[in-house]
């Protein structure tokens, strides 16, 4: 059995969105499928990212949160039975206090405040303030 055959029947019975790790313990579990890799979970999240990727809204899947999948609503599902409606949990948002910052911000921010608006080399804005500095 593939391993999307084996997600939608895992997740039909399940009736709620699933996390990769658990849609990978599930289908081991009940034998639907078998895995030689050390990292099952992975090869479940790639397989299912990947049908959505390619098959858009015609995927049986949905991604509803990181790693996290759930079926369609709108999908038939091959084997004849009902679709599954979809609970989807938004993601959670960010703290406003880091909320829309990019690595370029951050870095801008350490100048400021640690390198006095100077250069830096890159390892002392990525490192602790609190030690102290190779550099003197």
């Amino acid at each position: 059995m593939s391993v999307q055959s084996a997600a939608i029947q895992v997740l039909k019975e399940a009736g709620k969105p699933l996390h990769a790790n658990e849609i990978a313990k599930l289908i081991i579990e009940a034998g639907l499928w078998k895995s030689d890799g050390k990292t099952p979970e992975a090869t479940v999240s790639a397989r299912l990212y990947s049908d959505i990727k390619s098959n858009g809204d015609k995927s049986p899947f949905v991604k509803v949160g990181p790693q996290t999948f759930a079926l369609r609503d709108s999908t038939e599902i091959s084997s004849g039975a009902a679709p599954v409606p979809a609970t989807v949990q938004e993601a959670p948002k960010p703290h406003p206090t880091n909320a829309g910052f990019s690595f370029t911000d951050c870095a801008q921010k350490v100048l400021e405040e640690f390198g006095g608006k100077k250069p830096m080399h890159y390892t002392l804005i990525l490192s602790d303030p609190g030690k102290s500095s190779p550099y003197g």
